[in-house]
């Protein structure tokens, strides 16, 4: 029987990698004895310690190689590692080079232990020199002092505040302009004498060239967003629940209390812009889904803002303006017209809106503006009864006798068509609207 004897060729076995390297624990230990901790300290406690710092500072120091690579320098230096520090949340911790000056030698003192111990060199100071310099003045006291940051919506021009800043890019200088037209219709008339004729593309060119626009600078105020603070906030939150929340068996009550409180609390100024907002999203929101309730919870939000005497709304006037001629002369503000009473919605808003426009900080010019609108709806033939019922009130107590006079012949073509013999072989529901706007006309005259 034959057996195998040993292969000629040998195999080579790769050497080991190099181990990195690391923390042991003796020095754990060492840190431990100087501390006064060494008893509380197991080995298992000890190798775990061990093998967290090394693993932390190979990341600190590989971390801190990439932003030395970044920094394109060869050497590590103290702000790479505190970049590296930081960049782990290690800020709090004060490296090197916070602890040591640049340029401070450390002084070798061997042990006979085998153990080597690096301490910094102590620097000699002159007292003489620390003694003659003077004394800095005392810090000056601090104080509170209460400015301005928002008045009425502007920003005062005061020292405390940041001045607004102008625009990067300069505007056009129109003389500048002026003169590059002057320079290309001299160019193109040259031209055209030269070649005695005036073609087609020149005479194109030379009208481009006169009518270039010229830039005009508009100067547009910056938007100005103020904070609320966590107790504005929940009250706002709060406000917001109670007055379109969920009803339940204290809904009634709930919201009755946020409404009280939106007409008498004079800090509901500061919330005014964010309420504004919520009644416009809100009222284009449930007009679309035809929530009659709903619209009947904004217009008593908005009734209660106008009712508060402390809170100026011309502000936040393009977001409730919209919000209560919408809910006047909407075409369909609920799914039932038939069964639901919208004409009390039309009534409640249009009540708002003279209040509004009775108010002696309101804008007289924002009376026209209403009134015109008004007019177009009533004048329109294709409005339906209940758009011309929307806008009978406001017509009634805020246009004049020559106003008046103006939609007379329409007054009197609507008075005819509602009349109750005009309307009585139609159906039930336009009866009950004729009946409405026939009403309403009489009244009136």
């Amino acid at each position: 029987m034959a057996t195998a004897g040993p292969s000629s060729s040998t195999t080579q076995v790769a050497p080991p990698p190099p181990l990195l390297p690391r923390f042991e624990q003796e020095w754990v230990k060492r840190i431990a004895d100087s501390m006064g901790t060494s008893n509380a300290l197991t080995p298992n406690g000890t190798l775990y310690i061990a093998e967290q710092i090394t693993t932390l500072i190979r990341r600190i120091v590989y971390d801190g190689q990439k932003f030395a690579i970044h920094g394109r320098r060869a050497k590590l230096k103290a702000k790479d590692i505190e970049s590296a520090m930081e960049l782990l949340g290690l800020s709090h911790l004060k490296p090197l080079g916070h602890i040591l000056p640049e340029g401070q030698n450390l002084i070798h003192i061997p042990n006979p232990n085998g153990e080597d111990l690096f301490v910094p060199e102590d620097r000699e100071l002159e007292l003489n020199s620390l003694i003659a310099t003077p004394i800095p003045p005392l810090p000056v006291k601090p104080h509170i002092r209460a400015h301005w940051l928002a008045y009425n919506g502007k920003v005062p021009n005061i020292a405390e505040n940041v001045s607004q800043g102008t625009s990067e890019e300069d505007p056009i200088d129109l003389k500048e302009t002026e003169e590059l037209k002057s320079a290309a219709l001299a160019k193109v008339s040259r031209k055209e004498t030269a070649g005695g004729s005036s073609n087609e593309a020149g005479t194109s060119f030379r009208h481009s060239v006169r009518e270039i626009p010229t830039k005009e600078t508009v100067q547009l105020q910056q938007l100005q967003v103020e904070a609320l603070s966590v107790e504005q906030q929940i009250y706002y939150k709060d406000i917001i629940e109670a007055c379109v929340g969920n009803d339940d068996k204290n809904s009634d009550l709930r919201r009755q209390d946020a409404l009280t409180s939106l007409e008498i609390d004079t800090g509901v100024q500061a919330l005014l812009p964010r309420l504004g907002a919520f009644i416009f999203d809100a009222t284009r929101h449930n007009i679309s889904q035809r929530c009659m309730s709903m619209l009947i919870y904004i217009g008593r939000i908005i009734r209660s803002l106008v009712v508060n005497k402390s809170v100026s709304i011309e502000p936040s006037l393009h977001h409730i303006l919209p919000s209560l001629l919408s809910c006047m002369i909407g075409k369909n503000l609920c799914l039932r017209p038939d069964k639901d009473n919208h004409w009390a919605l039309r009534d409640y808003s249009a009540k708002t809106l003279v209040d509004i426009l009775h108010r002696k900080e309101t804008d007289q010019s924002l009376r026209q503006r209403i009134v015109d609108v008004l007019r177009k709806t009533f004048m329109d033939t294709s409005s339906t009864y209940g758009q011309i019922y929307g806008t009978l009130f406001v017509i009634n107590e805020v246009m004049n006798i020559n106003e008046r006079y103006e939609i007379y012949n329409r007054f009197v073509d609507i008075m005819n068509a509602c009349h109750p013999s005009a309307v009585q072989s139609q159906g039930d529901d336009v009866k009950v609207d004729a009946g409405k706007v026939y009403f309403q006309l009489a009244f009136m005259y």
